[in-house]
């Protein structure tokens, strides 16, 4: 695409938007598929291989809130992404926030035993679902 732009054949231009969209699967790869469903963040983030032909993936879903799910497809920073089995997705990082598109979530990693994503208290957010502001992208602050 920069090259058919250098030659001439394409303009682009930036739209100030923000796209979320989750990637599955790629040449070579996919989000990794848990076998056990034990653990928030252990084995991987499908429950099933993604189906090409009908187009369905399966994912786990985590809770942030009471009745409020969401899933994990990648991580900004390689530890994350390795811990749970999600893309590497360097070029993200800073990028949705300085276009205004993040929510605050603060996480825990120990104290209080919960059903947070490291078995601790659960994470505390900015805002909430349904609220004017309310983000699905996310800057992780975790204390321990």
């Amino acid at each position: 695409m920069r090259a058919a732009e250098r030659a001439g054949d394409l303009e682009l231009e930036d739209a100030g938007a923000v796209m979320n969209a989750a990637v599955v699967k790629w040449p070579g790869g996919q989000l990794a598929v848990d076998r056990k469903l034990r653990k928030y963040l252990e084995g991987g983030q499908l429950i099933e291989t993604p189906d090409t032909r009908s187009g369905e993936v399966k994912f786990k879903l985590h809770e942030c809130f009471p009745n409020a799910r969401y899933i994990v497809t990648d991580h900004s920073i390689a530890p994350a992404a390795k811990m749970t089995r999600t893309a590497f997705a360097p070029r993200l990082h800073g990028r949705p926030r300085d276009a205004g598109a993040t929510g605050r979530t603060n996480v825990f990693m120990n104290g209080v035993k919960g059903s947070g994503p490291m078995e601790a208290q659960p994470s505390v957010f900015d805002s909430d679902p349904g609220d004017p502001v309310w983000s699905p992208y996310w800057d992780h602050f975790t204390y321990q």
